[in-house]
């Protein structure tokens, strides 16, 4: 029997830590494929958006063929006239239909300021009540008063005698000088407003030795 040569190859023997990094590789490659297919896809949906908006929108400038005609297939020029003309009537029909004109809303009105109301006149004050009118009696009693004559006499000389003897015992006289040529000359004690205060003084002057009595001013 001859021996047998062995055989010559490798085993791959994977524990559990390399097959899950193995797993991971594997999901984070379908992410990127995920991801970059999705950008893809939403990149050309917009592109498509943006195509569908222009062909749609009113007064855009029509598209212009990936492929043009050549020259010979140009369209006539009086065809192009009748197209522009028939463009300008459609507009001037627009604008002169009431109901395909947009409607203008009228600006609302500006909210109206009460005007301010005049300030109150103050009221005008009470003219102030005269004062009752007094009595004569009482206007007469305030304006009386009293007077302790001593005595009357045609010489002045007399008078004045009179009211030394006065000044000599405390009392203060006066002479009233007449106001006619026939008239007395007048020895007065004292000027009161009461009659009262005058019977006082009169009372004094009698105890002092001197005939008086009360005059009225």
């Amino acid at each position: 029997m001859t021996d047998r040569e062995p055989e010559v190859g490798h085993e791959l023997v994977l524990d559990n830590r390399k097959l899950i990094i193995v797993f991971a590789v594997f999901i984070a490659i379908c992410g990127a494929f995920f991801v970059l297919g999705f950008m893809e896809g939403r990149r050309q949906g917009f592109q498509d958006g943006m195509q569908t908006a222009v062909e749609t929108a009113p007064g855009s400038a029509p598209m212009v063929a990936e492929n043009p005609a050549p020259p010979s297939a140009a369209v006539p020029k009086e065809e192009i006239a009748a197209s522009d003309l028939d463009w300008y009537r459609n507009v001037n029909r627009s604008e002169g239909d009431p109901a395909a004109a947009p409607r203008l809303e009228p600006a609302p009105k500006p909210a109206e300021v009460p005007a301010p109301k005049p300030a109150a006149a103050p009221a005008p004050k009470p003219a102030p009540k005269p004062a009752p009118a007094r009595p004569a009696s009482a206007r007469q009693a305030e304006s009386t008063s009293y007077s302790v004559q001593v005595g009357a006499f045609r010489a002045r000389r007399e008078a004045e005698s009179v009211g030394r003897d006065l000044r000599e015992k405390g009392f203060t006289s006066r002479i009233e000088v007449p106001g006619s040529a026939d008239g007395l000359y007048l020895v007065k004690v004292g000027k009161f407003a009461t009659r009262a205060e005058a019977a006082a003084m009169q009372l004094r002057l009698k105890n002092s030795g001197f005939q008086c009595f009360i005059k009225t001013n």
